[in-house]
């Protein structure tokens, strides 16, 4: 009997963490990618990532909720001939946690994600970029229909 009552009363085991994301099939588990995301591409170096086919995006994390973190994403914008620069506001469960002007070509942004917004278990980050274009419309020898705003190669959360 004591060995059942035991059971009953040992603490939870401690919630595994979203600690990084390379957007591709292997190490992003299924349903972490909520919306606005295209297929995994392979670029020529044989590294993943993922086109944002959307102007919002929306990813699923788990968080333990305790403590600050450390938000960062190698990414980079979809540009085309005489186009505005994009740029990105990221929100943690519909939190602001900044703002930023995409540079041409790859590049990591960080953020602080402060501690009261975090829940423990599941998490939403949006993504929502100034637009969204065709390259076939904006580049006319692009044969890619697609609506774009910006490709994701990884995503990590760390603690401070």
């Amino acid at each position: 009997m004591g060995g059942a009552a035991g059971y009953f009363l040992s603490p939870a085991p401690p919630l595994d963490e979203t600690r990084f994301l390379n957007f591709d099939p292997e190490s992003t588990p299924q349903g972490h990618l909520l919306s606005g995301f295209a297929g995994v591409e392979v670029n020529e170096q044989g590294d993943t990532y993922r086109w944002c086919d959307s102007r919002v995006v929306r990813v699923k994390v788990t968080s333990r909720g305790d403590g600050d973190r450390t938000l960062r994403i190698r990414y980079w914008p979809f540009v085309y001939p005489n186009g505005p620069a994009q740029s990105v506001s990221v929100l943690v469960n519909e939190n602001l946690v900044g703002e930023r002007v995409m540079p041409a070509g790859p590049s990591v942004a960080t953020f602080r994600v402060p501690a009261h917004i975090w829940h423990e278990g599941d998490n939403e980050i949006r993504f929502k970029f100034k637009y969204a274009e065709s390259p076939s419309l904006r580049d006319p020898p692009s044969q890619d229909k697609r609506t774009l705003s910006a490709a994701f190669d990884w995503l990590e959360i760390e603690s401070p």
